[in-house]
């Protein structure tokens, strides 16, 4: 597992409430933050946004679209149960 240092890091809370996103393009409601994070991370100056799923990867393209749009810096987490007894984590990063 990489070790990283964060400031920070706020996840959002997935509920049956959606937030209204206003946008030039279109408002809408989101489950995640921007329809995509499910997280804001603080590290080093700067601001990275989170996506974190058990036992697979995200898609790449939209994380890889908004990183290009925003020139923003993500991680995509990976977090898969290895063993029950006694309960082993193996966690995967993909920085972009």
């Amino acid at each position: 597992m990489n070790k990283r240092d964060f400031d920070q890091v706020w996840l959002k809370a997935h509920t049956k409430f959606h937030d209204l996103v206003y946008s030039t393009e279109g408002n809408y409601k989101a489950l995640d933050i921007f329809n995509l994070w499910d997280g804001i991370g603080l590290h080093d100056n700067s601001v990275y946004f989170l996506q974190l799923k058990t036992n697979a990867w995200p898609k790449e393209q939209p994380i890889i679209d908004w990183c290009t749009k925003y020139n923003a810096k993500a991680m995509a987490i990976n977090v898969k149960l290895i063993n029950d007894e006694p309960e082993e984590w193996d966690v995967w990063i993909r920085e972009y």
